[in-house]
């Protein structure tokens, strides 16, 4: 692959976070109430919203996004291909996927108020009640593997390419797309993750890992730049500082870039696996195997949370931001039993909900808040 480094600034004063409620909805623009008064907001694609909508707001140089669409409930994933829907006072209600759909795993919240999740061949839609929408790929090995929405409202989704070369797609609302690769093995891509200006970034697990990033106006498949790393990345999450973080699955270590490359390697207590951008101006990690979770801020300080009153040795395996700006996650113990959904306030209090019983090997994945 040839690969050619564009001239970009590698300097982005870090996003300001901040929550209001819609007052006015007009073409391209909304207004929003937040502390300190009204705020027009750019709304990407058309995002749809509506007056009163609860909205997360982003404000990257002298331009307020919309950052994320309203969001209500918890979604998650299981082994056993369903999906859920969950409000937060813990009321479960599982949803499965189109017929002949195999396999449900990575979530995105979409800027159509849908849930979207992966599956071997395609992705599929969910609406709030449940009805799903299937859109298949154009390549019949595909494993479609994370996936995630752009600032310009297009979903990522990439491939890991199992015994062929793997692809990436970028798609639309509708299911339209565009199929971009095959990219050359030992290449094998798992996670995605976008920035509010425009970038995507990807991480790559094979013979040599790191992770890609390329901009808006770049063709990916001929113009993305990587950054080495002698890491296996667990997770990838965009922080508040306006750098991408990553997780390490082989040291106690989290990872921080940005398009200029790797700027710092912040140790912490133990090796981590999933991460999450807040609540707070914080990122927070996810022991992996231990009970503990760890508030890092963006100069690499590390406040540790034991998880005490969990089953033994319990630990998160995927965290989200909910609807109620709480840290909530899908929690795994020694304990039977074995997989719950936890909320954890930032009183330092885990709560925990037992995910109804749909088979014994049923398995929750992943989290995302949505609709």
């Amino acid at each position: 692959m040839r690969l050619t480094r564009q001239l970009f600034s590698t300097y982005r004063p870090p996003p300001q976070i901040r929550y209001g409620t819609v007052t006015s909805v007009s073409t391209g623009i909304c207004t929003v109430q937040v502390a300190g008064g009204e705020i027009p907001v750019v709304t990407i694609n058309g995002a749809p919203v509506n007056v009163g909508d609860f909205v997360m707001v982003q404000r990257q140089g002298q331009v307020s996004y919309l950052g994320a669409v309203p969001s209500g409930a918890l979604w998650a994933t299981d082994s056993d291909l369903g999906i859920w829907r969950i409000t937060t006072s813990g009321q479960f209600t599982r949803f499965n996927p189109p017929s002949g759909v195999i396999a449900t795993k990575y979530l995105a919240n979409g800027p159509d108020k849908r849930m979207w999740a992966r599956s071997l061949i395609g992705v599929s839609a969910f609406t709030q009640g449940g009805q799903p929408t299937f859109y298949p790929l154009n390549n019949a090995n595909a494993s479609a593997f994370g996936l995630a929405w752009d600032a310009y409202g297009y979903l990522w989704i990439v491939d890991q390419g199992q015994a062929v070369q793997p692809y990436m797609w970028r798609m639309a609302p509708d299911g339209t797309y565009t199929t971009l690769g095959p990219f050359p093995s030992p290449a094998v891509f798992e996670l995605v993750a976008t920035t509010p200006s425009g970038e995507t970034w990807v991480t790559d697990v094979g013979a040599s890992p790191g992770v890609w990033w390329g901009a808006a106006n770049l063709n990916f498949a001929t113009d993305a730049v990587k950054i080495p790393l002698a890491a296996a990345v667990n997770d990838l999450v965009y922080g508040p500082d306006g750098n991408m973080w990553a997780s390490d699955y082989l040291s106690p270590s989290l990872f921080v870039m940005n398009t200029g490359g790797l700027i710092s390697t912040f140790p912490v207590p133990s090796i981590c696996g999933a991460l999450c951008n807040g609540p707070g101006q914080y990122v927070w990690a996810a022991s992996n195997g231990y009970n503990e979770l760890y508030r890092v801020d963006p100069a690499g300080n590390v406040t540790p949370f034991t998880l005490t009153n969990g089953p033994y040795n319990t630990y998160a395996l995927a965290l989200c931001v909910g609807p109620d700006k709480n840290l909530w996650g899908i929690y795994q113990s020694g304990e039977t039993p074995g997989y719950q959904l936890g909320k954890f306030a930032p009183s330092g209090t885990l709560t925990l909900y037992q995910f109804p019983t749909v088979t014994p090997t049923a398995a929750p994945f992943q989290i995302a808040a949505g609709p």
